[in-house]
């Protein structure tokens, strides 16, 4: 079966209760926002909390304050399986030099814990870890220009069972700008636990899975480009294959069956 998309939405306008504002020019600065979503995932894991201490960012030796600099951040313990399809945890809002980053690190504390069948047990870190997860970024602040930078954990890849009520956190987070990515949004239907949607742009994969109570999905962090998505329901040997189907930057396209 083939669908192609129905309409664009703009980031700004879906984004606005987080504060995204046009952009003053005559600022000296960049404005930055850090936000934590995760992908949602078909294992049966109830909760996955982070012990978020503190938020470091590495900035490039071109910039003015170059190295890693503790930004103000909201500290807490998160459970990041409720950051989906939209959903999200502001960590830091902050102005900065125009500069470029290169890293960001996240340093936890020891209250991190996974529930699974309503039972908690502490996730542990790997040795090398403890000094924070630091997610690879890249990206330039321009002055007079606000900036989201989306740390995206993928809750799949990131939790290893070593024993029976032993976990280990093994985190794969990716970051990028949202302003200047794209994003695909849509509605699987039957609704149903597992379903996965995979979009392809001919270079890259992304993929998510729907939201088990509504079938709702968000694909963010998707470079602009033509992809092909396909919906993986868990009992069917065969995808729903959706074609051409355009993003662009700072908008997001909204996919209907």
């Amino acid at each position: 079966m083939k669908a192609k998309i129905i309409m664009l939405m703009s980031i700004a306008a879906i984004l606005a209760v987080a504060g995204i504002t046009s952009c003053n020019k005559d600022r000296q600065t960049a404005h930055l926002q850090l936000r934590l979503i995760d992908a949602p995932s078909p294992y049966a894991y109830e909760s996955i909390y982070l012990d978020i201490r503190e938020v470091q960012i590495n900035f490039s030796e071109e910039s003015s304050r170059p190295g890693w600099t503790t930004v103000h951040s909201a500290a807490g313990v998160y459970d990041i399986l409720s950051l989906v399809n939209g959903v999200d945890v502001l960590l830091t809002d902050n102005d900065f030099p125009e500069s470029r980053i290169e890293q960001v690190r996240l340093v936890l504390g020891s209250g991190n814990t996974i529930v699974v069948d309503g039972q908690s047990h502490p996730l542990t870190i790997p040795s090398g870890s403890e000094s924070g997860l630091k997610i690879n970024v890249h990206e330039d602040l321009e002055a007079g220009e606000n900036f989201t930078l989306i740390l995206d954990f993928d809750a799949t890849k990131s939790i290893d069972q070593t024993g029976h009520g032993s976990y280990k956190l093994k985190p794969v987070i990716r970051g990028f700008i949202e302003q200047k990515t794209g994003a695909i949004r849509g509605v699987t239907t039957p609704v149903q636990w597992g379903t996965a949607i995979v979009a392809d742009n001919g270079t890259e994969q992304f993929s998510t899975y729907a939201d088990k109570n509504s079938g709702q999905f968000l694909l963010r962090g998707l470079p602009e480009g033509t992809y092909t998505v396909k919906v993986y329901f868990k009992d069917s040997d065969h995808a729903i294959v959706y074609e051409d189907i355009v993003v662009h930057m700072n908008e997001v396209t909204v996919m209907r069956q």
